[in-house]
């Protein structure tokens, strides 16, 4: 996934299983902080308001049950803002 700078995203997975599994977000292998720009709603979707490059990374969705665990990774990836400048010669 690329976004410009400034965006929001929203990632989200799903997966079912008996007994059903637990969620946790995971960005480069840490456990995701919430923020006040980074939320996981109850129906375990994350919403990164305002993306800066430091929020690109890849971010995991691991489920968990006693009987197994499955991930799913999705890079996200922050293109910078353009930034046009001139420069004015007076001679």
């Amino acid at each position: 996934m690329i976004e410009r700078e400034g965006a929001t995203v929203e990632l989200s997975c799903e997966a079912t299983g008996i007994p059903a599994p637990t969620l946790s977000w995971l960005k480069d292998g840490q456990e995701l902080t919430r923020s006040a720009r980074v939320s996981i709603s109850p129906d375990n979707k994350v919403t990164i308001k305002g993306i800066v490059i430091a929020d690109a990374g890849i971010y995991s969705c691991l489920f968990k049950n006693p009987v197994a665990q499955v991930s799913h990774d999705i890079r996200v990836v922050v293109k910078g803002r353009s930034i046009v400048t001139s420069t004015i010669i007076v001679s």
